[in-house]
C-alpha cells in the first residue's frame, strides 16, 4: 500500500509538532495546519485527515472536503472524549477515533488502518463517478429503460408501464448498452446499481 499523505488540522502547536514528527519519522508527508482556514487553502484529495476534535473542527473540515469533491479518509483523536462526540464524529463521515495521546507505533497503525478503509471507499466513489456520468449520456426514456431493467422487468413489462411496445423497448435497451459500454442487461444493471439508481 502506497502511503497516502497526511494532512493534519490541530490548533495546539507542541501536539501538532509531536504528530508530525512522529508521522515523518514512519516516513508519511504531513502537512501540518493550525485552522480550517489554512486547511482549505490546499487540496487534499485521497489523503488521510488527522483532525482534533475541538469545537465544531472536525464537522467543518469534513463537510469542506465533501463540499469540494476531496477523496479523503478522517481520523479523529482527542484526550478523554465522552461517547456523544465519538458519535457525532463518525456521524460526521470520520472513519475512526482514536484517544489521544498515542505512542508513534499506535499512531501509525491508526493511521495506516484509517488509510485501508479510506481506499475502499475512493474505489468505490470513482466507479459511483463514472458510473454516474455513462447514465448522464443517457435520454429520459433510455434512464426510463434502465430503471425497469434494475427492477428486473422484460420487454412486455416494461414496455405496459411506459405505453410502448415491447420491440421500442429493445430498442431503446439497444441504444442504452451501447451508451454505458455494457455487454449485456446485467451488465447495464450493475452500472445502474454503482451509480446510485434506485431499484
Amino acid at each position: 500500500m502506497t502511503q497516502a499523505p497526511v494532512s493534519l488540522v490541530d490548533g495546539d502547536y507542541a501536539r501538532r509538532a509531536r504528530i508530525a514528527h512522529a508521522l515523518a519519522s514512519a516516513g508519511r508527508h504531513v502537512e501540518p495546519f493550525e485552522s480550517l482556514e489554512e486547511f482549505a487553502a490546499k487540496s487534499h484529495d485521497r489523503a488521510v485527515l488527522l483532525v482534533h476534535d475541538e469545537g465544531t473542527l472536525v464537522r467543518d473540515v469534513i463537510n469542506w472536503c465533501q463540499r469540494e469533491g476531496q477523496l479523503v479518509g478522517a481520523l479523529v483523536y482527542a484526550q478523554d472524549p465522552p461517547p456523544k462526540a465519538v458519535v457525532q464524529a463518525i456521524r460526521s463521515g470520520a472513519t475512526d477515533y482514536c484517544q489521544w495521546p498515542l505512542d508513534p507505533e499506535s499512531l501509525q497503525e491508526a493511521v495506516d488502518a484509517c488509510q485501508a478503509v479510506a481506499e475502499t471507499e475512493w474505489s468505490r466513489a470513482e466507479k459511483q463517478a463514472f458510473a454516474r456520468k455513462l447514465i448522464e449520456r443517457l435520454t429520459p426514456r433510455e434512464k426510463e429503460v434502465l430503471t425497469y431493467m434494475t427492477k428486473g422487468f422484460s420487454n412486455r413489462a416494461i414496455g405496459e408501464q411506459l405505453g410502448i411496445s415491447p420491440r421500442t423497448v429493445e430498442i431503446h435497451r439497444g441504444h442504452m448498452l451501447s451508451k454505458l459500454y455494457a455487454n449485456n442487461s446485467p451488465d447495464a444493471v450493475r452500472i445502474a446499481l454503482e451509480a446510485g439508481i434506485e431499484v
